[in-house]
């Protein structure tokens, strides 16, 4: 678990870009990830139009597995 964007820019993604992975699923999800990352890094987060695309990305992510917190209680965290 990085906790640190910046690390995760200056030493995760490079370090996957580099060394990449033998699975075409994972290839396919570490892109779906970078394209947060850079959302991210342009401050779209910030705003709701963002979150949702970062939702929609990441419901393409890891074939619908089991999330820690759903996009409805995403949503509702930041109506709150």
């Amino acid at each position: 678990q990085v906790e640190n964007f910046n690390a995760l820019q200056t030493n995760v993604i490079p370090f996957f870009n580099r060394f990449g992975f033998l699975s075409a699923k994972k290839k396919r999800d570490f892109s779906k990830f970078k394209q947060i990352a850079k959302l991210i890094e342009q401050k779209n987060h910030l705003r709701v139009e963002g979150i949702l695309k970062i939702l929609e990305i990441r419901k393409e992510m890891n074939d619908y597995g089991k999330r820690k917190y759903s996009d409805e209680e995403i949503l509702r965290i930041l109506r709150d």
